[in-house]
């Protein structure tokens, strides 16, 4: 700011420096206009001399405070430079903002396709059209899009029939769990376009249905209605014949051919528990009883309503009674010998056993399908999950085999329930198994005759992520897996007969300036003579139909407008590199803002998940909230995986076995003890923000004993593992008895630590109507640092679930983070400090 010369007062507004010179003298005097009068100054005769004298001292002080003024502000000019980040240097339209994240600019299309045959697929791009690979002149559509928004039909959920002559649809939709909801369903003759709704069994037009799915044969159709399984043998007749396959179903209590809660969250990753025989004969299902374990919350709903809902959810937690569930085995053909109007079918069912070793104690079961030879494979384990037993029943008997177990004894099943891929001749599958330190490809025998035979298909420091395709004809198998790096996900293709093995996307896919694609995923034809793959990174994500055989590539998305978009903006950069924790390599991935200067001083921010197996470092692109934080702010962005990761090796994953939270957090603070030495980190301004189980790792982080990291922000926390459901915590945790792991429950509750929140800056962020991690957690710990005298922030959002869903908790957090971090003052009369973006 310029020194204000009219009161003879020198300022620099910035730093609060004043300084105040009195000039008065009674020799001195000024005209009105303020300049001096030289006559005035001659008529003081013989004083002329003194006043010569004292003119050149004013001088000489105008002269000295002018160079102290000039060397402040010059000073305090460096120093704010030195403060300031490269925004000097980077204008605001080069710079994400969060209102952009919101409408998710710079988030990437991928392919709109489902394939249908080896050689056809839906295209979804424009409506629903069926189109073929091998004749680009062939379009057969199905839908307009007019059509589709009118009726307002999810394309997701769009399927042909096995016939080809009927397509399924939905509207309406309506969330339940993360996987499962509600929607209304209609069948669409595609010759006549006659379209029929499948109403409710039992009248009830309030009612929809949970579960609607094509039964593998012509126009059959399986559908799921207030738990309870319906079967529809074909829609070419006039009055369509509902057959109900099971009356035991009650809503929220017991289900039949749909999952409980924590089924669907933990084990199934579905709202589906029910398979049909590839020829349409047989239906497994399993029945879940889940009448024992529920949790309730208040529902506010519109501020009209004087009492709250209270909704009440089966959720077994750790400790408690699980479901109980029951898998069986129905003769459809059998069905259809009988009239309609018979319910539940009891003698055409077939109740499967599961293997002696596990049923004297709870178990689950994780996978259900069926091979070709009409045989359904059953993978179960104990509840503690650390001991899994593979079987085959026959179908029409009932009568098991056992096929292959493994236990894991200091650690749990880690095969992430990859459903097997079968022989043609149905005498062996392909799988994934543990293998020395990592997980393989393995081919088991169906017909084992002396234990389980077990041959494994590959082996090295590298874990095989997923099985995608099967050409049972020609014995090719295609898998993904880290073979190049942990960091990276390439598709591999392995030929069984010969065993010969090769990268088919390590050099397929370039960018412009040459980079390489290292993440992919991929989406085969039905007998994976074609593929979808979407190149996920590092670069702007791309999307490609392939040749598997020619290894031709035709482009699908570009995605040139991100790029264009992108090309505009001063992007962050990244740099990779290990440092050691306690012996232990952990990966961590800096990204510095644009215009990164290393002889600044930059507040670092860890983002953090750190559930078990899962990974934070990869080569997949990214562009989100955390990138708005680094490009608009100047801070340093650190991911980095922690033990207990994924794709390490088991001896890195199972390190943090029965005391989750306490090695990642020590990883934590070593990673920003690290980041304390380097010359470019501002070594006080080192913040730590996570969500769910990231919420309970920043928390965990500021429990510890340790100054490193002394800001956090926690969204909703598991804040004690005694309150977050079984199948989740007891694999990681066993069980919270004296005789199994109760000390390590109470060493890792947050809520045991809260005294060294002290003196800390810490954001306790949580929904109310949380399905998931409870708002328990959240008023638990809040308790707690009430009760240890601890001044925090807290925000709930009423009625809001696990996700919160609402951008005011993003403005929330960057307004908290940019306090501690950058010291930014917030006006009090704006929306967080950012009022040109509105909230959404």
């Amino acid at each position: 700011m310029p020194i204000n010369r009219g009161i003879l007062r020198s300022t620099t507004q910035e730093s609060d420096f004043e300084v105040e010179v009195d000039i008065t003298d009674d020799t001195f005097s000024e005209t009105r206009n303020g300049h001096v009068s030289w006559q005035q100054k001659k008529a003081s005769g013989g004083r002329k001399k003194g006043w010569f004298r004292r003119t050149n001292i004013i001088v000489l002080v105008f002269l000295i405070l002018i160079s102290i003024t000039l060397v402040l502000v010059f000073t305090l000019a460096l120093k704010k430079d030195k403060e300031l980040s490269s925004e000097t240097l980077i204008s605001p339209n080069r710079r994400f903002t969060l209102d952009e994240v919101f409408l998710r600019k710079y988030t990437p299309r991928t392919a709109s396709i489902y394939w249908v045959s080896d050689d056809n697929y839906l295209d979804f791009s424009d409506g629903i059209v069926r189109k073929s690979i091998t004749n680009s002149t062939y379009s057969d559509r199905i839908l307009t899009r007019q059509e589709m928004v009118d009726n307002r039909i999810s394309r997701s959920l769009a399927r042909l029939s096995p016939d080809n002559k009927w397509v399924l649809l939905a509207n309406n939709t309506k969330k339940l769990y993360r996987h499962s909801f509600y929607a209304d369903y209609y069948v669409k003759e595609r010759s006549t376009n006659r379209v029929i709704k499948l109403h409710s069994p039992d009248g009830d037009s309030d009612e929809q249905i949970r579960l609607c799915t094509w039964a593998n044969n012509g126009s059959a159709i399986v559908f799921v209605y207030k738990c309870n399984v319906y079967y529809i043998a074909t829609l070419e007749t006039e009055d369509i014949k509902y057959y109900q396959l099971t009356t035991s179903g009650v809503p929220k209590s017991v289900f039949n051919g749909v999952p409980d809660w924590v089924y669907e969250e933990e084990l199934l990753f579905s709202g589906k528990a029910l398979e049909v025989s590839a020829d349409g004969k047989y239906l497994s299902y399993v029945k879940f009883n889940a009448n024992q374990s529920y949790f309730s919350y208040a529902i506010y709903g519109h501020p009209s309503k004087s009492y709250p809902d209270i909704d009440r959810i089966a959720y077994p937690k750790a400790g408690f009674p699980n479901p109980t569930i029951e898998i069986k085995i129905i003769n459809l053909q059998s069905v259809l010998q009988e009239d309609n109007s018979v319910k539940n079918f009891t003698q055409y069912k077939k109740i499967l056993s599961p293997p002696a070793k596990i049923s004297k104690g709870d178990y689950y079961y994780c996978i259900m399908t069926w091979s070709p030879g009409n045989e359904l494979y059953v993978q179960w384990m104990n509840r503690a999950q650390n001991e899994t037993v593979c079987m085959k029943y026959d179908s029409t008997n009932g009568q098991p085999t056992t096929l292959q177990e493994y236990n894991t004894p200091g650690g749990w099943i880690d095969d992430d329930y990859t459903k097997p891929k079968f022989a043609k001749d149905n005498s062996n599958y392909i799988t994934l198994l543990p293998h020395e330190d990592f997980r393989h490809l393995a081919k088991v025998s169906m017909n084992p005759k002396n234990g389980p035979e077990v041959e494994f298909l590959t082996d090295g420091k590298f874990m095989v992520v997923d099985i995608n395709c099967y050409n049972a004809d020609d014995q090719i198998l295609y898998y993904r897996s880290t073979q190049e790096s942990p960091a990276q996900r390439h598709v591999y293709r392995i030929n069984l007969q010969t065993k010969e093995n090769s990268c088919i996307t390590c050099d397929l896919l370039k960018d412009s300036d040459g980079t390489k694609c290292t993440y992919h995923d991929i989406v085969f034809s039905k007998k994976c003579t074609y593929a979808t793959i979407n190149c996920k990174g590092p670069y702007v994500p791309v999307s490609y139909m392939v040749n598997m055989e020619t290894m031709n590539v035709q482009n699908l998305t570009s995605n040139e407008h991100v790029k264009d978009l992108l090309s505009r903006k001063a992007l962050p950069t990244e740099k990779f590199y290990t440092i050691k924790s306690d012996g232990w390599d952990i990966h961590v991935k800096e990204t510095r803002p644009a215009g990164f200067d290393p002889k600044k001083k930059y507040p670092v921010l860890l983002s953090v998940y750190g559930g078990p197996s899962t990974q934070k470092v990869t080569d997949r692109y990214s562009y989100g909230f955390d990138h708005f934080l680094v490009s608009s702010h100047d801070i340093i962005l650190i991911n980095f995986d922690a033990r207990g990761a994924g794709y390490y090796g088991y001896k890195f994953m199972y390190a943090v076995y029965k005391q989750l939270g306490h090695y990642e957090a020590v990883d934590a603070v070593n990673v920003g003890k690290y980041l304390k030495t380097q010359p470019y980190v501002d070594p006080k301004k080192i913040a730590i923000w996570g969500w769910s189980y990231g919420g309970f790792y920043s928390s965990t982080v500021m429990g510890m004993d340790s100054d490193v990291i002394t800001t956090a922000v926690a969204v909703a926390p598991v804040t004690d593992w005694r309150y977050y459901d079984t199948v989740y915590t007891e694999r990681y945790m066993g069980l919270p008895t004296p005789e199994d792991n109760i000390a390590g429950y109470q060493s890792t509750s947050v809520l045991s630590m809260t005294k060294n929140f002290r003196g800390k800056n810490f954001l306790l962020i949580h929904g109310t109507a949380d399905d998931n991690v409870h708002f328990q957690n959240a008023a638990q710990l809040s308790a707690a640092l009430v009760r240890d005298k601890v001044k925090f922030r807290g925000q709930f959002y009423t009625d809001k679930r696990h996700s919160i869903q609402t951008s005011h908790v993003y403005y929330l957090i960057a307004d908290y983070l940019m306090a501690h971090l950058r010291n930014v003052e917030i006006p009090a009369d704006s929306v967080f400090g950012l009022k040109n973006y509105p909230l959404k």
